[in-house]
């Protein structure tokens, strides 16, 4: 999974973030609503992204996520 695994850097204080992945897909977020633990999430959050566009493009990459990374 590391080889197709994006990593994004953005500090949640800034409100709206606007991301471009590799292949082109716009990602927006408002951070002001990101929450862990039921707290509001504040400072630097590392975003991880994997980008499936057809059935076979994780066939090699068998492996459940649950949950948040903040």
């Amino acid at each position: 999974m590391n080889n197709i695994t994006q990593h994004y850097q953005f500090n949640a204080d800034d409100g709206m973030i606007f991301l471009t992945s590799t292949n082109g897909v716009d990602i927006s977020l408002d951070a002001n609503f990101l929450t862990k633990n039921g707290n509001p999430v504040t400072g630097l959050v590392d975003l991880e992204y994997v980008e499936v566009f057809a059935k076979g493009d994780n066939a090699n990459h068998q492996q459940n996520y649950h949950g948040n990374k903040f």
